[in-house]
């Protein structure tokens, strides 16, 4: 009765608390066969992902990857595996993130499926700034550099577009990118599908 007279009951949050998992998947636009066109479909889920950890400034101490049959095509063989691996160190960068995904899909991936989905969680996020680095690994890869990289991609997809610029095992989307025949227009986004009234 209060919030009907104007009086606030509960407070809005000031602050969106960060998430504790990030995922990205999607299912195919027809099934997929190939470990390589799992990959790709990975490699561009891993981007996505780890554009929006980024974003958040937080970094990802494991990685789990799963991929599908299609659950509604019952006379189909069905497999289903979902694998969580844990990260050495807590990381943000695409490339590692992709290298940790493609590793996980290799131990899981059987060629005798027509799979109709897969996807990405990145689990244990932390804050990028205290995430511990490991004591007995040494990384040849020079962490300013990647952070620098990876800061190009991310910019460049914003003021492009997104996929602009992507790992090149995410270029080959033919056979799984997701059918968008119809897909609703942008109307409030695109001036082109604006509709006119005559």
């Amino acid at each position: 009765m209060l919030e009907l007279r104007g009086v606030s009951c509960s407070d809005l949050e000031a602050h969106t608390p960060d998430k504790r998992q990030i995922m990205c998947a999607g299912s195919f636009g027809q099934p997929v066969f190939t470990r390589g066109e799992l990959a790709s479909a990975l490699s561009s889920y891993v981007a996505r992902a780890a554009e929006k950890l980024r974003k958040q400034g937080s970094a990802a101490g494991g990685l789990m990857v799963f991929i599908r049959t299609n659950p509604f095509r019952p006379s189909d063989p069905q497999y289903s595996p979902a694998v969580t691996v844990p990260l050495t160190t807590a990381s943000d960068d695409t490339p590692l993130l992709k290298r940790a995904a493609l590793w996980t899909l290799d131990r899981i991936f059987q060629s005798d499926y027509r799979y109709a989905q897969a996807g990405v969680m990145l689990t244990n996020l932390q804050p990028r700034d205290t995430a511990q680095r490991h004591l007995f690994i040494e990384d040849n890869v020079d962490p300013g550099k990647r952070t620098a990289l990876n800061a190009v991609i991310d910019q460049a997809n914003r003021r492009y577009g997104r996929g602009s610029l992507k790992l090149a095992s995410a270029l080959d989307d033919k056979g799984w990118k997701m059918k968008q025949g119809k897909v609703s227009p942008n109307w409030t986004t695109v001036w082109a599908d604006v509709p006119v009234a005559r």
